[in-house]
């Protein structure tokens, strides 16, 4: 039996918002000055995970280690909000807003898939009436360790997270927007897929997937 309405997935960053989150929160909790160090500081983890000497799992854990590790849970978390409510406002492409609308309206569920952690893309999706599937962060004793809880939601690990979250089989029809080849899985899995969709330059027309 199919749920009234249809079904929405929406990758996240550089597809809801313009930049990546990840960058703009570390800019928002330490500021430019430490963001500065840290990037000269890991560029050779960035130089090594762009020729695929090491994973993105593995690289985003060292970033987020250098700059959080150790950070209470709940002060990680209190920033985590703020960022939220502060600054993805201002990163959000309004062509993506005006999409996310418009489904919203027709009765239809929407869920963000994001590699970024919950722990910021979560608040901002539950304020808009939105549900969330992402990358979580390990915590232990109360802190962050730096590390990702199981997989990074990216690629194929998109679709296993969103089959684990809800039945597929139940929504009709399913929509697809993503900008990468990480969101490729997640795209074939809908009716309709879009790829690059608010990028003015780069606007494409929905199309129907088949296998």
């Amino acid at each position: 039996m199919t749920e009234k309405g249809g079904l929405a997935l929406f990758d996240f960053d550089d597809t809801i918002t313009v930049g990546d989150s990840l960058r703009a929160f570390i800019v928002f909790a330490r500021g430019w000055p430490e963001f500065s160090l840290g990037a000269i500081a890991l560029s050779p983890i960035v130089a090594l995970q762009k020729l695929n000497l090491i994973s993105t799992k593995k690289a985003k854990e060292m970033v987020l280690g250098f700059f959080f590790k150790d950070m209470s849970i709940e002060t990680f978390e209190e920033l985590c909000e703020r960022f939220s409510k502060e600054a993805i406002p201002q990163m959000v492409n309004k062509l993506a807003a005006e999409k996310i609308a418009n489904h919203l309206q027709n009765n239809d569920r929407v869920v963000v898939v994001s590699a970024s952690p919950g722990h910021w893309v979560r608040p901002w999706a539950l304020q808009n009436g939105l549900e969330c599937v992402s990358t979580e962060l390990e915590v232990v004793d109360h802190k962050i360790t730096g590390k990702i809880l199981g997989e990074n939601c990216k690629g194929d690990e998109k679709v296993r997270r969103i089959q684990e979250y809800l039945s597929i089989e139940k929504h009709n029809p399913i929509y697809a927007y993503g900008d990468s080849k990480h969101d490729l899985s997640m795209l074939m899995l809908a009716d309709y897929s879009f790829y690059k969709p608010f990028r003015k330059k780069e606007r494409r027309e929905k199309t129907k997937v088949t296998a």
